[in-house]
């Protein structure tokens, strides 16, 4: 049940908070770029396959009537130097495509008649297509059978030259390109919105914070004022009259509660009184009466008999902890931010804790005197 809360509590927060807004999309943003850019490069890969798939059909067919031609010109009495001269005159050769006619074993024809007459020891089948074949030359071959011998013609190509003949490379890096202005477009407007939101944020921050400050200010006045004038039938209301404040499942000591047991707080029985502030933290969230009393009822459930709590203003509380040593105090601390630590995990908001620092002056006194460092 903790482990599911949890889960709710970072997806809450993700689907509220700016910070998460923006490392969401970022993440969104790089993720999709990323496999736009993978599905290009495998359609692009798929495409150059294909494009040799069809070449080296056509070539084969080439090739396959070209050997029917030289069958045909055997078939009518041509010996293979007449073969030769057909090839060195009627089939064009290049640095990168050529043809290669062989006898059995025998190279008859390499390219054309310079190259045949300079092959040396490369006249034979295996020693010229191991010297010729490599990782980017390829080789298409058809055979044909006169009186006995088997006759071979194959044409060897590269495989780069025939993609760039076909522009295949340039195709790709103006694909590439487009991509790459496509994603640098996109990479714009998400600095340009992150930066946005992060100017937005910012003063919202300044606004809130400057709303904080007039509305502490305004309470103290309040508060000031009904204490001096002490007309509780003009100036307090219900709940200063009572003493508490409610919510509909929870209820808390009110800061003039809370005051008259600082003012009381003298006795030698009582000491040593340690206050420590319980603080939500607001940010740039809004959280209802309601949501902050119970996240605090979850503290008060566990308070000792000799503490109390109060809410001395909405999101600040006070644990007054009576006969309570420092060293028990700061223990008391790590046991309340335990409990915070679950609230923030379940409800989505932080809660911080502070110890009040104990000096020779009375309890109302460094109270008072907290109160008014907040509100500067």
């Amino acid at each position: 049940m903790r482990m599911k809360n949890k889960k709710k509590g970072r997806i809450k927060r993700m689907y509220t908070s700016i910070r998460y807004r923006m490392i969401s999309i970022s993440i969104s943003v790089v993720v999709f770029i990323a496999v736009m850019l993978a599905a290009i490069l495998i359609e692009l890969s798929n495409n150059q396959e294909q494009y040799m798939v069809m070449y080296r059909e056509g070539q084969q067919q080439v090739l396959s009537q070209l050997a029917d031609t030289l069958r045909y010109m055997a078939e009518g009495g041509t010996d293979d130097t007449g073969l030769v001269t057909y090839l060195s005159e009627n089939v064009a050769a290049s640095g990168s495509r050529f043809f290669v006619l062989v006898k059995g074993s025998d190279v008859l024809f390499a390219k054309n008649d310079i190259t045949t007459r300079c092959l040396g020891s490369l006249n034979t089948k295996d020693a010229l297509y191991d010297s010729l074949q490599t990782q980017s030359v390829s080789v298409l071959s058809a055979t044909f059978e006169q009186e006995g011998q088997t006759y071979e013609i194959a044409e060897f190509y590269d495989v780069d030259t025939v993609k760039a003949e076909a522009d295949l490379n340039k195709h790709q890096y103006y694909i590439l390109l487009a991509v790459a202005i496509m994603g640098l477009v996109l990479v714009s407007l998400l600095v340009t919105m992150l930066g946005s939101w992060n100017r937005t944020e910012k003063q919202l921050k300044g606004a809130e914070k400057e709303l904080d400050i007039r509305n502490e200010k305004m309470e103290q006045i309040s508060q000031e004022t009904g204490t001096l004038t002490g007309d509780k039938t003009d100036l307090l209301t219900k709940e200063e009259v009572t003493g508490i404040i409610k919510s509909k499942r929870a209820e808390f000591y009110n800061i003039y509660t809370i005051k008259m047991l600082l003012q009381k707080s003298e006795d030698k029985e009582l000491k040593p009184l340690q206050m420590i502030l319980v603080n939500v933290v607001m940010g740039n969230q809004y959280y209802t009466k309601d949501q902050i009393f119970n996240a605090m009822e979850r503290i008060k459930h566990h308070l000792r008999p000799v503490e109390v709590m109060g809410e001395i203003r909405r999101g600040r509380f006070v644990i007054l902890a009576y006969r309570t040593p420092v060293e028990t105090a700061r223990k008391r601390i790590r046991e309340i931010e335990a409990i915070c630590k679950e609230i923030e995990e379940n409800e989505g908001f932080s809660i911080t804790c502070q110890l009040l620092a104990e000096d020779e002056r009375k309890a109302i006194e460094r109270f008072e005197e907290c109160q008014m460092e907040e509100m500067i």
